[in-house]
């Protein structure tokens, strides 16, 4: 696997996802450790019993995606999305359409990182508490 054999940059990412095969019968749970429009790097406790195409449900996105492997390594494997291929073989994508995208990805952005603000605030807090306890006991 090579970044120039990607049709989209991925961005790092570390989102539990769940595998879904054998006609919904299976699960395997995994870790999306980068994700891009077009495909996933995805890290997993046994690649071997995952079969070519299979649904990742990511529940941070509450999205499932339809996927094919393209490589398998060693605890890891690389997906495209099976919507992905779809659209690289019909027309090429607008001005418009990256421009929606890049919003959509601006917005999805800055909710992150609210996010881990309010996260940090709450971590803080917590220290405080934990100071505060300690100084009174």
């Amino acid at each position: 696997m090579t970044a120039d054999k990607r049709a989209t940059p991925r961005m790092r990412s570390f989102l539990k996802g769940k595998a879904i095969f054998n006609n919904r019968q299976s699960t395997l749970d995994c870790l999306v450790r980068d994700i891009s429009a077009t495909g996933a790097r995805l890290e997993v406790s046994n690649a071997v019993l995952l079969p070519e195409l299979f649904d990742l449900y990511v529940p941070q996105k509450d999205t499932t995606y339809r996927v094919r492997i393209t490589w398998r390594a060693e605890g890891e494997i690389g997906v495209e999305f099976e919507h992905a291929r779809a659209e690289a073989q019909a027309a090429p994508a607008s001005k418009e359409d990256l421009a929606s995208r890049v919003h959509d990805l601006e917005v999805e952005l800055a909710a992150q990182r609210i996010l881990i603000a309010q996260v940090r605030l709450e971590l803080d807090g917590l220290r405080s508490l934990a100071g505060a306890r300690a100084l009174a006991g």
